[in-house]
């Protein structure tokens, strides 16, 4: 099988028979281009077939090898496996390792310049530290919330994916900065309820 005629029956194919060609390609690895996107489009296929860990697999291959490419095609679809990664991590249970794929993706979005991308990586990594149990990762969660909507903003994008964002960016910013305040003012009061008071004198 010719590896472009592979590439462009994909549509046409069921999951599992894609997937073979897309091995076929591999095998062959006659052209750079051809390899990454025949990695990339497995990696795809095995998030919609809800397989986290070898999509995963696939996306790390990817951004492991063509991580330095100058191909503008193939840095497309290394960008776009990096920002996959951090939410494959997060289903998977492996929190730690999506708290590290996260903060890679927001460095990539911040290199970027573009503002949903990275509204989008933060919002993922706020989720994640709220998720790990850990009271430092939980305040970052707050900022990070708040530099979300903030990037959602900028970004201008009417899609619904964005305006989702901007709602649930907000939402959860304001939720955990109350969250904060109340626990500040329990702490307060507990501290203030020692020795002395009460109605001594009368």
């Amino acid at each position: 099988t010719n590896p472009q005629s592979a590439i462009n029956r994909h549509p046409q194919l069921t999951h599992q028979q894609a997937l073979e060609l897309y091995a076929q390609v591999l095998a062959a690895d006659v052209n750079p281009r051809l390899t990454a996107e025949a990695i990339y489009r497995r990696g795809l296929i095995y998030q919609r077939t809800d397989d986290p860990d070898k999509a995963m697999a696939e996306f790390s291959q990817l951004v492991n090898r063509f991580s330095k490419t100058s191909d503008a095609e193939i840095k497309g679809m290394v960008e776009d496996a990096i920002l996959r990664l951090p939410k494959l991590s997060g289903s998977s249970g492996d929190v730690d390792a999506a708290i590290q794929t996260a903060k890679a993706a927001v460095q990539l979005a911040q290199n970027k310049a573009d503002s949903l991308t990275l509204a989008q990586a933060q919002f993922q990594l706020a989720s994640l530290y709220y998720q790990s149990g850990d009271k430092k990762q939980q305040q970052g969660a707050a900022k990070l919330f708040k530099e979300a909507y903030t990037n959602a903003l900028k970004s201008k994008d009417s899609q619904p994916s964005a305006t989702a964002l901007i709602n649930a960016a907000s939402i959860a910013g304001l939720m955990l900065t109350t969250e904060a305040m109340v626990t500040e003012i329990k702490e307060k009061d507990k501290g203030g309820m020692g020795g002395g008071g009460g109605m001594g004198g009368m």
